[in-house]
């Protein structure tokens, strides 16, 4: 194996999620709502709690063109706007008319990013959010952790006399001041197809780059890859 081999291999986190809350902001509350898609009130016997939920809208068209973007924002009472902006990849069926509507009056992911650019992200500060990231590799691809697959050990005693043979395939950490801002990871190997499904929960800057890309996302991503996984 060539230890440098795994930097040079650029990963593509499948899916993320980033969320964020800042301080009530009446007039950008109220801009929100001109642009969103669908607006609900939550309510506990018929009466409101405080929170809203408001879809602000699906990108689909644009670049990077598999991807596919979501913002949305719920508010409590006047005191916070909470953000989600989520990523995943494009679904293989074409998008209903309601979501290509909703694309053209975004403009699109150009658009979702002016919008998170200029009214989201405030410039000079800088923004701390949680994010959920979701990797795929595939041994076939030369990926392979020495964490697992393995034999079971001690702790796994209790479960070694179910099966005929046993064999662990997922483990899962959390950290306690993790470097980078890691917080969990777990990951899971399926042999068939023989590949790795990794979760990451971690806390980063959120900085938009060029086509949506947040390089926190894959700063820590490469992070993860580079602990946990060798490239053969």
């Amino acid at each position: 194996m060539n230890p440098n081999k795994i930097d040079k291999i650029r990963l593509r986190p499948d899916a993320f999620r980033a969320t964020w809350t800042v301080d009530y902001d009446d007039l950008l509350w109220k801009y929100l709502r001109t642009i969103g898609s669908d607006h609900s009130v939550q309510k506990t016997n018929g009466k409101a709690t405080g929170y809203e939920f408001l879809a602000i809208g699906t990108a689909i068209s644009g670049r990077p063109r598999d991807i596919v973007f979501f913002l949305a924002c719920s508010k409590y009472k006047e005191e916070k706007l909470a953000f989600t902006l989520s990523r995943r990849p494009m679904p293989n069926t074409p998008p209903p008319a309601k979501v290509r509507a909703i694309d053209r009056r975004l403009k699109g992911k150009v658009g979702l990013q002016k919008l998170l650019s200029d009214k989201l992200l405030k410039p000079n500060t800088l923004l701390i959010a949680d994010f959920s990231i979701e990797l795929n590799l595939k041994t076939s691809d030369g990926w392979h952790s020495p964490v697992i697959p393995r034999a079971p050990g001690d702790a796994d005693a209790p479960l070694v006399n179910i099966g005929k043979t046993t064999h662990v395939e997922q483990i899962g950490y959390r950290f306690e001041e993790g470097a980078n801002g890691l917080r969990e990871l777990t990951v899971v190997y399926f042999h068939k197809p023989s590949s790795y499904h990794i979760h990451i929960d971690a806390h980063g800057a959120l900085i938009l780059a060029s086509e949506m890309e947040i390089p926190f996302v894959q700063e820590i991503s490469d992070f993860v890859a580079q602990k946990f996984f060798v490239s053969q």
